[in-house]
């Protein structure tokens, strides 16, 4: 049984399928079109503020700084923070990875997106804008 086939014992059989979708996806287009069929407008915007908190955590970002500038609360700040401290490393490894590829809206590994990329990601947000209202 390879890494990608272990999973925690507090991982049920649901959320192994799920993390395996995601791993299936190939393209911003692809996670665009399973994003908006699985996720809330709300749960996206949830789980995308607790990256950028992670982010700005790492970056030494103060509580206060980082609740202005996510809206997410001192108890989600503080969730993220001890995550990012312990031992399972989820957030670590993906920002290490993103950091070093370079990743970043508008450029990875230091080139611009491709059009296509460009489109997919504007798609993505029109979409959740869209679903706001």
């Amino acid at each position: 049984m390879d890494k990608n086939e272990k999973h925690s014992s507090q991982m049920s059989d649901e959320a192994v399928r799920l993390a395996k979708a995601f791993l299936s996806l190939s393209d911003l287009e692809e996670c665009e079109a399973f994003f908006s069929d699985i996720f809330t407008v709300k749960e996206i915007d949830e789980i995308s503020s607790r990256l950028e908190v992670a982010r700005l955590l790492k970056a030494g970002e103060n509580y206060i700084d980082i609740a202005n500038k996510t809206g997410a609360s001192t108890a989600t700040i503080s969730r993220v923070s001890k995550c990012l401290s312990g031992d399972r490393g989820g957030y670590r490894t993906v920002l290490e990875r993103m950091s070093s590829e370079s990743c970043r809206v508008g450029a990875c590994e230091g080139e611009a997106l491709t059009a296509e990329e460009e489109s997919a990601i504007r798609a993505v947000i029109a979409c959740f804008k869209a679903r706001r209202k």
